[in-house]
Protein backbone atom coordinates (compact mmCIF):
# COMPACT_ATOMS: atom_id res chain seq x y z
CA UNK A 1 0.00 0.00 0.00
CA UNK A 2 1.19 3.34 -1.25
CA UNK A 3 1.41 5.90 1.16
CA UNK A 4 0.97 9.42 -0.29
CA UNK A 5 3.78 11.65 -0.70
CA UNK A 6 4.80 14.97 0.97
CA UNK A 7 6.23 17.80 -1.43
CA UNK A 8 9.93 17.21 -0.68
CA UNK A 9 9.06 13.60 -0.84
CA UNK A 10 8.29 14.10 -4.23
CA UNK A 11 10.77 16.69 -5.03
CA UNK A 12 14.07 14.15 -3.39
CA UNK A 13 12.58 11.07 -5.44
CA UNK A 14 11.67 13.18 -8.33
CA UNK A 15 15.06 15.31 -9.33
CA UNK A 16 16.59 12.69 -11.50
CA UNK A 17 13.19 13.26 -13.95
CA UNK A 18 14.01 17.14 -13.23
CA UNK A 19 17.99 16.67 -14.24
CA UNK A 20 17.03 14.90 -17.43
CA UNK A 21 14.65 17.23 -18.54
CA UNK A 22 17.32 19.85 -17.86
CA UNK A 23 20.44 17.89 -19.32
CA UNK A 24 18.24 17.68 -22.67
CA UNK A 25 17.12 21.29 -22.91
CA UNK A 26 20.41 22.56 -22.49
CA UNK A 27 23.32 20.05 -24.38
CA UNK A 28 22.14 19.65 -27.88
CA UNK A 29 22.04 16.41 -29.22
CA UNK A 30 24.68 16.83 -31.89
CA UNK A 31 27.08 18.35 -29.56
CA UNK A 32 27.53 15.61 -27.75
CA UNK A 33 30.27 13.88 -30.37
CA UNK A 34 29.16 12.53 -33.63
CA UNK A 35 28.19 8.80 -33.85
CA UNK A 36 30.54 6.55 -34.48
CA UNK A 37 28.87 4.29 -37.21
CA UNK A 38 26.07 5.39 -39.75
CA UNK A 39 22.67 6.13 -38.43
CA UNK A 40 20.41 3.02 -38.86
CA UNK A 41 16.94 3.22 -40.51
CA UNK A 42 14.26 4.22 -38.52
CA UNK A 43 12.26 1.04 -37.89
CA UNK A 44 15.31 -0.43 -36.79
CA UNK A 45 15.78 1.97 -33.99
CA UNK A 46 11.99 1.02 -33.03
CA UNK A 47 12.79 -2.40 -33.18
CA UNK A 48 15.84 -1.83 -31.00
CA UNK A 49 13.55 0.26 -28.57
CA UNK A 50 11.23 -3.24 -28.13
CA UNK A 51 13.69 -5.51 -28.08
CA UNK A 52 15.09 -3.93 -25.02
CA UNK A 53 11.77 -3.54 -23.33
CA UNK A 54 11.04 -7.30 -24.24
CA UNK A 55 14.85 -8.32 -23.00
CA UNK A 56 13.86 -6.07 -19.31
CA UNK A 57 10.21 -7.54 -19.09
CA UNK A 58 12.68 -10.65 -17.04
CA UNK A 59 12.96 -8.86 -13.75
CA UNK A 60 13.25 -11.29 -10.73
CA UNK A 61 14.55 -8.96 -8.35
CA UNK A 62 11.72 -5.81 -9.17
CA UNK A 63 11.61 -2.83 -11.13
CA UNK A 64 13.53 0.25 -11.18
CA UNK A 65 16.29 -0.42 -13.85
CA UNK A 66 16.45 -1.82 -17.59
CA UNK A 67 18.08 -5.22 -16.53
CA UNK A 68 18.79 -6.82 -19.80
CA UNK A 69 17.24 -4.07 -21.84
CA UNK A 70 20.68 -2.36 -21.69
CA UNK A 71 21.21 -4.47 -24.76
CA UNK A 72 19.58 -1.51 -26.86
CA UNK A 73 22.14 0.78 -25.55
CA UNK A 74 25.21 0.41 -27.09
CA UNK A 75 23.80 0.51 -30.28
CA UNK A 76 21.82 3.94 -29.73
CA UNK A 77 24.85 5.09 -28.21
CA UNK A 78 26.93 4.24 -31.79
CA UNK A 79 24.32 5.25 -33.45
CA UNK A 80 22.94 8.47 -32.15
CA UNK A 81 25.53 10.42 -29.86
CA UNK A 82 25.68 10.28 -25.57
CA UNK A 83 22.82 12.77 -24.68
CA UNK A 84 20.26 11.07 -27.50
CA UNK A 85 21.27 7.25 -26.02
CA UNK A 86 20.38 8.03 -22.73
CA UNK A 87 16.81 9.70 -23.87
CA UNK A 88 16.66 5.88 -25.64
CA UNK A 89 17.04 4.36 -22.77
CA UNK A 90 14.04 6.19 -21.08
CA UNK A 91 11.72 5.09 -23.87
CA UNK A 92 13.06 1.11 -23.39
CA UNK A 93 12.48 1.65 -19.96
CA UNK A 94 9.11 3.32 -20.50
CA UNK A 95 7.75 0.55 -23.02
CA UNK A 96 9.18 -1.95 -21.04
CA UNK A 97 7.09 -1.03 -18.11
CA UNK A 98 3.77 -1.23 -20.58
CA UNK A 99 5.18 -4.36 -22.18
CA UNK A 100 4.80 -6.03 -18.57
CA UNK A 101 1.59 -4.94 -17.61
CA UNK A 102 0.02 -5.92 -21.65
CA UNK A 103 2.07 -10.00 -20.69
CA UNK A 104 0.60 -10.04 -17.51
CA UNK A 105 -2.92 -8.93 -18.51
CA UNK A 106 -5.60 -10.01 -15.92
CA UNK A 107 -3.19 -10.03 -12.93
CA UNK A 108 -2.83 -6.69 -12.77
CA UNK A 109 -4.14 -6.47 -9.09
CA UNK A 110 -1.74 -8.37 -7.97
CA UNK A 111 1.08 -6.96 -9.96
CA UNK A 112 3.41 -4.17 -7.39
CA UNK A 113 2.01 -1.58 -9.45
CA UNK A 114 4.24 1.79 -9.60
CA UNK A 115 2.49 5.25 -8.63
CA UNK A 116 3.35 8.21 -11.75
CA UNK A 117 6.30 9.76 -9.40
CA UNK A 118 7.62 6.35 -8.63
CA UNK A 119 7.58 5.79 -12.90
CA UNK A 120 8.71 9.14 -13.55
CA UNK A 121 11.72 9.19 -11.00
CA UNK A 122 12.96 5.62 -12.55
CA UNK A 123 13.10 7.13 -16.15
CA UNK A 124 14.66 10.21 -14.78
CA UNK A 125 17.57 8.09 -13.40
CA UNK A 126 17.71 5.38 -16.72
CA UNK A 127 17.90 8.62 -18.57
CA UNK A 128 20.68 10.14 -16.60
CA UNK A 129 22.72 6.72 -16.24
CA UNK A 130 22.88 6.55 -19.96
CA UNK A 131 24.01 10.01 -20.33
CA UNK A 132 26.68 9.26 -18.33
CA UNK A 133 27.93 6.60 -19.96
CA UNK A 134 27.41 7.86 -22.98
CA UNK A 135 29.91 11.10 -21.84
CA UNK A 136 32.71 7.88 -20.55
CA UNK A 137 32.42 6.36 -23.55
CA UNK A 138 33.44 9.19 -25.90
CA UNK A 139 35.76 9.92 -23.37
CA UNK A 140 37.34 6.55 -23.79
CA UNK A 141 37.57 5.73 -27.22
CA UNK A 142 34.98 5.68 -28.64
CA UNK A 143 35.51 7.97 -31.51
CA UNK A 144 38.73 5.98 -32.19
CA UNK A 145 37.08 3.25 -32.22
CA UNK A 146 38.45 1.42 -29.03
CA UNK A 147 36.51 -1.76 -27.78
CA UNK A 148 37.75 -1.07 -24.09
CA UNK A 149 35.11 1.37 -24.11
CA UNK A 150 32.29 -1.09 -23.88
CA UNK A 151 33.52 -1.90 -20.09
CA UNK A 152 34.33 1.48 -19.46
CA UNK A 153 30.38 2.35 -20.34
CA UNK A 154 29.30 -0.31 -18.95
CA UNK A 155 30.97 0.20 -15.55
CA UNK A 156 29.80 4.04 -16.20
CA UNK A 157 26.03 3.21 -16.56
CA UNK A 158 25.87 0.54 -13.64
CA UNK A 159 27.86 3.11 -11.29
CA UNK A 160 25.60 6.25 -11.78
CA UNK A 161 22.47 4.05 -11.91
CA UNK A 162 23.20 2.56 -8.23
CA UNK A 163 24.01 5.91 -6.68
CA UNK A 164 21.06 7.69 -8.25
CA UNK A 165 18.81 4.95 -6.54
CA UNK A 166 20.98 4.29 -3.32
CA UNK A 167 20.14 8.40 -2.96
CA UNK A 168 16.73 8.20 -3.64
CA UNK A 169 16.46 5.00 -0.96
CA UNK A 170 18.42 7.05 1.44
CA UNK A 171 16.58 10.58 1.49
CA UNK A 172 13.03 9.82 0.10
CA UNK A 173 10.46 7.20 -0.10
CA UNK A 174 12.41 4.16 -1.41
CA UNK A 175 11.27 2.36 -4.58
CA UNK A 176 13.12 -0.59 -3.52
CA UNK A 177 15.79 -1.17 -0.76
CA UNK A 178 19.52 -0.30 -1.18
CA UNK A 179 21.13 -3.64 -1.04
CA UNK A 180 18.08 -5.06 -3.82
CA UNK A 181 19.41 -1.70 -5.95
CA UNK A 182 23.10 -2.57 -5.91
CA UNK A 183 22.67 -6.14 -6.35
CA UNK A 184 21.94 -8.80 -9.09
CA UNK A 185 19.50 -6.20 -10.38
CA UNK A 186 22.21 -3.98 -11.50
CA UNK A 187 24.26 -7.14 -12.56
CA UNK A 188 21.33 -8.06 -15.31
CA UNK A 189 22.26 -4.18 -17.00
CA UNK A 190 25.86 -4.48 -17.11
CA UNK A 191 25.12 -7.90 -18.38
CA UNK A 192 22.59 -6.71 -21.02
CA UNK A 193 25.27 -3.87 -22.09
CA UNK A 194 27.76 -6.24 -22.46
CA UNK A 195 25.54 -8.23 -24.77
CA UNK A 196 24.67 -5.47 -26.81
CA UNK A 197 27.74 -4.14 -27.21
CA UNK A 198 28.47 -7.67 -29.06
CA UNK A 199 25.79 -7.36 -31.07
CA UNK A 200 26.09 -4.03 -32.10
CA UNK A 201 30.09 -5.18 -33.43
CA UNK A 202 28.16 -7.63 -35.22
CA UNK A 203 26.09 -5.59 -36.70
CA UNK A 204 29.15 -3.24 -38.06
CA UNK A 205 30.29 -5.82 -39.49
CA UNK A 206 26.93 -7.92 -41.27
CA UNK A 207 24.35 -5.38 -41.22
CA UNK A 208 21.96 -4.50 -38.54
CA UNK A 209 19.00 -6.92 -39.59
CA UNK A 210 21.13 -9.87 -39.08
CA UNK A 211 23.35 -8.43 -36.20
CA UNK A 212 20.01 -8.12 -34.19
CA UNK A 213 18.66 -11.65 -34.48
CA UNK A 214 20.22 -12.74 -31.63
CA UNK A 215 18.64 -10.01 -29.67
CA UNK A 216 15.42 -10.52 -30.94
CA UNK A 217 16.36 -14.27 -29.69
CA UNK A 218 17.49 -12.87 -26.29
CA UNK A 219 14.17 -10.86 -25.84
CA UNK A 220 11.36 -13.52 -26.49
CA UNK A 221 13.10 -15.59 -23.86
CA UNK A 222 13.04 -13.03 -21.39
CA UNK A 223 9.68 -12.14 -21.83
CA UNK A 224 8.45 -16.15 -21.58
CA UNK A 225 10.25 -16.33 -18.38
CA UNK A 226 9.01 -13.26 -17.19
CA UNK A 227 5.59 -14.38 -17.55
CA UNK A 228 6.00 -17.94 -15.98
CA UNK A 229 7.17 -16.46 -13.24
CA UNK A 230 5.43 -14.31 -12.69
CA UNK A 231 2.79 -16.75 -13.02
CA UNK A 232 4.47 -18.92 -10.21
CA UNK A 233 4.38 -16.26 -7.89
CA UNK A 234 0.72 -15.64 -8.33
CA UNK A 235 -0.01 -19.54 -7.67
CA UNK A 236 2.42 -19.03 -4.40
CA UNK A 237 0.37 -16.17 -3.76
CA UNK A 238 -2.73 -17.75 -3.90
CA UNK A 239 -1.81 -20.74 -1.68
CA UNK A 240 -1.17 -18.67 0.38
CA UNK A 241 -4.31 -16.68 0.68
CA UNK A 242 -6.23 -20.37 0.58
CA UNK A 243 -4.35 -21.17 3.48
CA UNK A 244 -4.83 -17.36 5.58
CA UNK A 245 -8.57 -18.18 4.38
CA UNK A 246 -8.82 -21.47 6.35
CA UNK A 247 -6.65 -20.20 9.28
CA UNK A 248 -9.17 -17.31 9.51
CA UNK A 249 -12.47 -20.16 9.08
CA UNK A 250 -10.93 -21.57 12.08
CA UNK A 251 -10.46 -18.99 13.97
CA UNK A 252 -13.98 -17.33 13.43
CA UNK A 253 -15.28 -20.61 13.68
CA UNK A 254 -14.84 -21.23 17.42
CA UNK A 255 -18.00 -23.45 18.34
CA UNK A 256 -18.84 -20.89 21.14
CA UNK A 257 -22.19 -19.97 19.81
CA UNK A 258 -21.32 -16.77 21.39
CA UNK A 259 -22.31 -13.80 18.44
CA UNK A 260 -20.76 -10.85 19.92
CA UNK A 261 -17.31 -12.87 19.91
CA UNK A 262 -18.21 -14.18 16.40
CA UNK A 263 -18.26 -10.51 15.59
CA UNK A 264 -14.95 -9.58 17.13
CA UNK A 265 -14.01 -12.89 14.71
CA UNK A 266 -15.00 -10.85 11.54
CA UNK A 267 -13.80 -7.77 12.34
CA UNK A 268 -10.31 -9.13 13.26
CA UNK A 269 -10.04 -11.33 10.13
CA UNK A 270 -11.49 -8.12 7.98
CA UNK A 271 -8.86 -6.11 9.70
CA UNK A 272 -6.06 -8.82 8.41
CA UNK A 273 -6.68 -8.09 4.80
CA UNK A 274 -8.28 -4.47 4.07
CA UNK A 275 -7.06 -1.28 5.63
CA UNK A 276 -10.84 0.44 6.52
CA UNK A 277 -11.83 3.51 8.74
CA UNK A 278 -15.41 1.61 9.79
CA UNK A 279 -16.53 -1.55 10.45
CA UNK A 280 -20.22 -2.53 11.15
CA UNK A 281 -21.67 -5.86 10.69
CA UNK A 282 -25.49 -6.94 10.93
CA UNK A 283 -26.64 -10.41 11.94
CA UNK A 284 -30.01 -11.56 12.36
CA UNK A 285 -31.01 -13.99 15.29
CA UNK A 286 -33.27 -16.58 15.51
CA UNK A 287 -36.04 -14.38 16.89
CA UNK A 288 -36.18 -12.37 13.79
CA UNK A 289 -34.55 -9.65 15.63
CA UNK A 290 -31.01 -7.92 13.69
CA UNK A 291 -27.83 -7.29 16.08
CA UNK A 292 -25.40 -5.07 15.07
CA UNK A 293 -21.85 -4.42 16.60
CA UNK A 294 -19.09 -1.70 14.62
CA UNK A 295 -16.18 -0.36 15.43
CA UNK A 296 -13.90 2.52 14.25
CA UNK A 297 -10.93 1.71 12.61
CA UNK A 298 -8.20 0.28 14.89
CA UNK A 299 -10.49 0.63 18.12
CA UNK A 300 -12.40 -1.76 20.00
CA UNK A 301 -15.99 -3.59 19.01
CA UNK A 302 -19.08 -2.06 20.40
CA UNK A 303 -22.72 -3.03 19.86
CA UNK A 304 -24.56 -0.59 17.81
CA UNK A 305 -24.63 1.12 14.72
CA UNK A 306 -21.71 2.85 12.96
CA UNK A 307 -21.54 6.47 12.65
CA UNK A 308 -18.67 7.45 10.09
CA UNK A 309 -18.13 11.57 9.21
CA UNK A 310 -18.95 12.18 5.84
CA UNK A 311 -15.07 12.18 4.14
CA UNK A 312 -11.92 10.13 5.34
CA UNK A 313 -9.57 12.34 7.46
CA UNK A 314 -7.39 14.35 5.48
CA UNK A 315 -3.72 12.85 5.08
CA UNK A 316 -0.43 14.66 4.86
CA UNK A 317 1.38 15.17 1.62
CA UNK A 318 -0.81 15.19 -2.28
CA UNK A 319 -3.51 13.61 -2.85
CA UNK A 320 -7.20 13.84 -4.13
CA UNK A 321 -9.40 13.89 -1.32
CA UNK A 322 -12.72 12.55 -2.51
CA UNK A 323 -15.57 10.86 0.23
CA UNK A 324 -15.42 6.91 1.65
CA UNK A 325 -16.15 3.55 -0.82
CA UNK A 326 -18.01 1.66 1.12
CA UNK A 327 -18.34 -1.99 0.80
CA UNK A 328 -21.44 -4.07 1.11
CA UNK A 329 -21.47 -7.58 0.84
CA UNK A 330 -24.53 -9.68 2.12
CA UNK A 331 -23.80 -13.28 3.26
CA UNK A 332 -25.99 -15.77 3.06
CA UNK A 333 -25.86 -19.62 3.12
CA UNK A 334 -26.72 -22.22 0.84
CA UNK A 335 -30.45 -21.74 0.65
CA UNK A 336 -30.00 -18.06 0.24
CA UNK A 337 -30.92 -17.19 3.57
CA UNK A 338 -29.85 -14.15 4.87
CA UNK A 339 -27.18 -14.18 7.98
CA UNK A 340 -25.65 -11.17 7.87
CA UNK A 341 -24.63 -7.67 6.55
CA UNK A 342 -21.07 -6.40 6.22
CA UNK A 343 -20.31 -2.63 5.32
CA UNK A 344 -16.74 -1.34 5.36
CA UNK A 345 -15.78 1.87 5.18
CA UNK A 346 -12.40 2.40 3.36
CA UNK A 347 -10.44 5.20 1.87
CA UNK A 348 -9.93 5.25 -1.87
CA UNK A 349 -6.52 6.72 -1.51
CA UNK A 350 -5.44 3.62 1.16
CA UNK A 351 -7.69 0.83 -0.77
CA UNK A 352 -5.76 -2.50 -2.68
CA UNK A 353 -7.91 -4.06 -5.08
CA UNK A 354 -6.08 -7.07 -3.81
CA UNK A 355 -7.34 -6.51 -0.27
CA UNK A 356 -10.52 -6.41 -1.90
CA UNK A 357 -10.03 -10.04 -3.89
CA UNK A 358 -8.48 -11.89 -0.41
CA UNK A 359 -12.17 -10.58 1.50
CA UNK A 360 -14.46 -11.27 -0.93
CA UNK A 361 -12.40 -14.94 -1.20
CA UNK A 362 -13.07 -15.04 2.71
CA UNK A 363 -17.02 -14.43 2.71
CA UNK A 364 -18.52 -17.40 1.83
CA UNK A 365 -16.55 -19.15 4.76
CA UNK A 366 -16.79 -16.05 7.13
CA UNK A 367 -20.84 -16.89 5.79
CA UNK A 368 -20.77 -20.89 6.93
CA UNK A 369 -19.06 -20.00 10.31
CA UNK A 370 -21.73 -17.40 10.97
CA UNK A 371 -24.30 -19.59 10.23
CA UNK A 372 -22.84 -22.26 12.50
CA UNK A 373 -22.64 -19.70 15.37
CA UNK A 374 -25.94 -18.94 14.63
CA UNK A 375 -27.18 -22.65 15.26
CA UNK A 376 -25.32 -23.55 18.42
CA UNK A 377 -26.16 -19.74 19.74
CA UNK A 378 -30.15 -20.33 18.92
CA UNK A 379 -29.20 -24.65 20.28
CA UNK A 380 -27.43 -23.33 23.36
CA UNK A 381 -30.40 -20.71 24.33
CA UNK A 382 -33.17 -21.11 26.60
CA UNK A 383 -36.34 -21.07 24.09
CA UNK A 384 -38.61 -19.02 26.55
CA UNK A 385 -36.11 -16.04 27.52
CA UNK A 386 -33.37 -16.54 24.59
CA UNK A 387 -30.76 -16.28 27.48
CA UNK A 388 -27.82 -18.86 27.30
CA UNK A 389 -28.85 -22.10 29.13
CA UNK A 390 -27.15 -24.00 32.09
CA UNK A 391 -24.57 -25.42 29.64
CA UNK A 392 -23.07 -22.24 28.24
CA UNK A 393 -23.23 -21.33 32.34
CA UNK A 394 -21.26 -24.19 33.18
CA UNK A 395 -18.76 -23.63 30.86
CA UNK A 396 -18.30 -19.91 31.64
CA UNK A 397 -17.93 -20.87 34.60
CA UNK A 398 -14.61 -23.18 33.75
CA UNK A 399 -13.41 -21.02 31.76
CA UNK A 400 -13.52 -17.76 34.08
CA UNK A 401 -12.13 -19.90 36.88
CA UNK A 402 -9.33 -21.35 35.05
CA UNK A 403 -8.43 -17.67 33.78
CA UNK A 404 -8.80 -16.55 37.59
CA UNK A 405 -6.30 -19.54 38.49
CA UNK A 406 -3.61 -18.44 35.73
CA UNK A 407 -3.80 -14.65 36.22
CA UNK A 408 -4.66 -14.44 39.68
CA UNK A 409 -7.95 -12.05 38.73
CA UNK A 410 -11.11 -12.41 40.79
CA UNK A 411 -14.64 -13.82 39.39
CA UNK A 412 -18.12 -13.90 41.36
CA UNK A 413 -21.51 -15.32 40.89
CA UNK A 414 -24.92 -13.93 41.48
CA UNK A 415 -27.85 -16.39 41.72
CA UNK A 416 -31.18 -14.99 41.43
CA UNK A 417 -34.83 -16.43 42.65
CA UNK A 418 -38.04 -15.23 41.74
CA UNK A 419 -39.84 -14.69 44.81
CA UNK A 420 -43.36 -17.00 45.49
CA UNK A 421 -43.61 -17.59 41.74
CA UNK A 422 -45.51 -20.47 42.24
CA UNK A 423 -48.31 -18.41 43.83
CA UNK A 424 -48.17 -16.25 40.29
CA UNK A 425 -48.63 -19.27 38.36
CA UNK A 426 -51.52 -20.67 40.46
CA UNK A 427 -53.51 -16.93 40.63
CA UNK A 428 -52.88 -15.38 37.07
CA UNK A 429 -51.62 -18.99 35.15
CA UNK A 430 -48.64 -19.86 33.50
CA UNK A 431 -49.02 -17.88 30.82
CA UNK A 432 -48.04 -14.97 33.47
CA UNK A 433 -45.23 -16.80 34.57
CA UNK A 434 -43.52 -17.21 31.50
CA UNK A 435 -44.33 -13.29 30.88
CA UNK A 436 -42.83 -12.74 34.40
CA UNK A 437 -39.91 -14.70 33.06
CA UNK A 438 -39.73 -13.00 30.25
CA UNK A 439 -40.01 -9.69 32.29
CA UNK A 440 -37.04 -10.61 34.52
CA UNK A 441 -34.57 -12.02 31.70
CA UNK A 442 -35.01 -8.08 30.35
CA UNK A 443 -33.97 -6.93 33.80
CA UNK A 444 -30.75 -8.83 34.43
CA UNK A 445 -29.74 -8.31 30.73
CA UNK A 446 -30.29 -4.49 30.73
CA UNK A 447 -28.21 -4.14 34.58
CA UNK A 448 -25.17 -6.70 33.62
CA UNK A 449 -21.81 -5.49 32.58
CA UNK A 450 -21.09 -6.03 28.85
CA UNK A 451 -18.21 -8.65 29.99
CA UNK A 452 -20.62 -10.57 32.42
CA UNK A 453 -22.37 -13.63 31.35
CA UNK A 454 -26.43 -13.76 32.01
CA UNK A 455 -28.26 -17.08 31.76
CA UNK A 456 -31.28 -19.38 32.89
CA UNK A 457 -30.37 -22.22 35.59
CA UNK A 458 -33.74 -23.51 35.58
CA UNK A 459 -37.55 -22.70 36.59
CA UNK A 460 -37.21 -19.47 38.07
CA UNK A 461 -34.00 -19.33 38.82
CA UNK A 462 -31.05 -16.76 37.27
CA UNK A 463 -27.34 -16.78 37.59
CA UNK A 464 -25.01 -14.12 36.35
CA UNK A 465 -21.25 -14.78 35.74
CA UNK A 466 -18.25 -11.52 36.27
CA UNK A 467 -15.34 -12.66 34.91
CA UNK A 468 -13.60 -9.59 36.26
CA UNK A 469 -15.76 -8.94 39.59
CA UNK A 470 -14.93 -9.42 43.23
CA UNK A 471 -17.39 -10.24 45.91
CA UNK A 472 -18.20 -6.67 46.90
CA UNK A 473 -19.06 -5.26 42.98
CA UNK A 474 -21.08 -8.56 42.31
CA UNK A 475 -22.92 -7.77 45.30
CA UNK A 476 -23.82 -3.98 43.99
CA UNK A 477 -24.58 -6.00 40.75
CA UNK A 478 -27.13 -8.03 42.24
CA UNK A 479 -28.73 -5.48 44.40
CA UNK A 480 -29.18 -3.00 41.40
CA UNK A 481 -30.86 -6.00 39.58
CA UNK A 482 -33.10 -6.36 42.73
CA UNK A 483 -34.11 -2.71 42.90
CA UNK A 484 -35.06 -2.34 39.20
CA UNK A 485 -36.92 -5.58 39.49
CA UNK A 486 -38.97 -4.02 42.52
CA UNK A 487 -39.36 -0.89 40.38
CA UNK A 488 -40.40 -2.85 37.04
CA UNK A 489 -44.23 -2.58 35.95
CA UNK A 490 -45.85 -6.32 35.37
CA UNK A 491 -48.82 -5.84 34.01
CA UNK A 492 -51.27 -9.24 32.93
CA UNK A 493 -54.29 -8.74 31.31
CA UNK A 494 -54.77 -5.29 32.46
CA UNK A 495 -53.38 -6.66 35.83
CA UNK A 496 -50.32 -5.47 37.83
CA UNK A 497 -48.60 -8.01 38.90
CA UNK A 498 -45.73 -7.30 41.81
CA UNK A 499 -42.34 -9.25 41.01
CA UNK A 500 -39.82 -9.46 43.66
CA UNK A 501 -36.14 -11.19 43.64
CA UNK A 502 -33.82 -12.91 46.34
CA UNK A 503 -30.17 -12.85 45.18
CA UNK A 504 -26.87 -14.64 46.69
CA UNK A 505 -23.40 -14.29 45.92
CA UNK A 506 -20.37 -15.83 45.64
CA UNK A 507 -16.62 -15.03 44.99
CA UNK A 508 -13.21 -16.23 44.33
CA UNK A 509 -10.58 -15.64 45.38
CA UNK A 510 -12.55 -14.60 48.82
CA UNK A 511 -14.29 -18.22 49.27
CA UNK A 512 -11.73 -21.16 48.38
CA UNK A 513 -12.97 -23.26 45.84
CA UNK A 514 -12.14 -26.18 43.51
CA UNK A 515 -14.12 -25.38 40.39
CA UNK A 516 -16.85 -23.31 39.08
CA UNK A 517 -19.34 -25.18 39.98
CA UNK A 518 -18.44 -25.46 43.63
CA UNK A 519 -18.71 -21.58 43.74
CA UNK A 520 -22.30 -21.87 42.18
CA UNK A 521 -23.04 -23.79 44.90
CA UNK A 522 -22.19 -21.22 47.59
CA UNK A 523 -23.75 -18.91 46.17
CA UNK A 524 -26.90 -20.78 46.18
CA UNK A 525 -26.27 -21.10 49.52
CA UNK A 526 -26.38 -17.77 49.78
CA UNK A 527 -29.37 -17.31 48.23
CA UNK A 528 -31.25 -19.91 50.29
CA UNK A 529 -30.10 -17.97 53.35
CA UNK A 530 -31.51 -15.08 51.59
CA UNK A 531 -34.96 -16.56 50.96
CA UNK A 532 -34.99 -18.11 54.78
CA UNK A 533 -34.33 -14.59 56.00
CA UNK A 534 -37.33 -13.23 54.39
CA UNK A 535 -36.93 -13.04 50.60
CA UNK A 536 -36.33 -9.71 48.54
CA UNK A 537 -33.01 -9.47 49.49
CA UNK A 538 -29.54 -10.14 48.66
CA UNK A 539 -26.28 -11.67 50.32
CA UNK A 540 -22.72 -12.20 50.13
CA UNK A 541 -21.38 -15.34 50.99
CA UNK A 542 -18.19 -14.69 53.65
CA UNK A 543 -17.20 -17.84 54.52
CA UNK A 544 -18.10 -19.97 57.53
CA UNK A 545 -22.11 -19.31 57.41
CA UNK A 546 -21.79 -15.73 57.30
CA UNK A 547 -23.52 -13.39 55.01
CA UNK A 548 -23.06 -9.72 54.46
CA UNK A 549 -25.93 -7.07 53.26
CA UNK A 550 -25.76 -4.58 50.54
CA UNK A 551 -25.11 -1.97 53.35
CA UNK A 552 -21.93 -3.46 54.70
CA UNK A 553 -24.29 -5.06 58.00
CA UNK A 554 -22.71 -8.59 58.54
CA UNK A 555 -25.20 -11.67 59.49
CA UNK A 556 -24.67 -15.49 60.13
CA UNK A 557 -26.44 -18.44 61.74
CA UNK A 558 -28.93 -17.87 64.92
CA UNK A 559 -26.52 -19.99 66.56
CA UNK A 560 -22.95 -19.02 66.67
CA UNK A 561 -20.40 -22.20 66.52
CA UNK A 562 -18.79 -23.32 69.30
CA UNK A 563 -15.29 -22.36 70.79
CA UNK A 564 -11.87 -24.45 69.50
CA UNK A 565 -11.18 -26.30 72.28
CA UNK A 566 -7.37 -25.52 73.57
CA UNK A 567 -5.66 -28.57 73.65
CA UNK A 568 -3.79 -30.40 76.94
CA UNK A 569 -0.18 -31.26 76.24
CA UNK A 570 0.03 -32.56 79.96
CA UNK A 571 -2.45 -33.79 81.55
Amino acid sequence: MHEPYTLRGVAVVAWPALAAALLLMVVPWWSAGQPATAVPAPWVLALLIVVGAAAGSYLPYGAGTLALGAVALPAALLSLGPVSAGLFGGAVFLLREGLRRLLLAGDLPRLERTTLVRLTAATGRVVLAGCAAGFVALASGLASGSAAWHLVAAGAFVVTLAALCASAAVWGPPPRRPIDVLGPRLSLDAAGWLLGAAAAAAAASVGWLVGMLPLVGVAVLAAELARNAHRRRLAVARIRDLHEVSLAVQRIGDGTGDLRAVAGQVFAECRRVLNFGWFQLEMREHDGGVRSWSAQGRGGLEEGKAEPEHAPPALPGIHRRTGWKVLKRELSDDQDDLLARLRLWCDPRRLEPTSVELLDALLPQIAISIRKALTEHEAKRDHLTGLPDRRVLEARLEEAYSACRHDGSAMAVVMCDIDRFKRINDRFGHFAGDGALLKIADVLESCRRDTDLCARYGGEEFSVVLQRGDGQTALSVAERIRQAVGSTVFLHEGKRIPLRISAGVAAYPELYVDSGKELLLLADEALYEAKRRGRDRCLLHLGRRRYQLPGGKVVGEDKAPPEPEVPTLFA
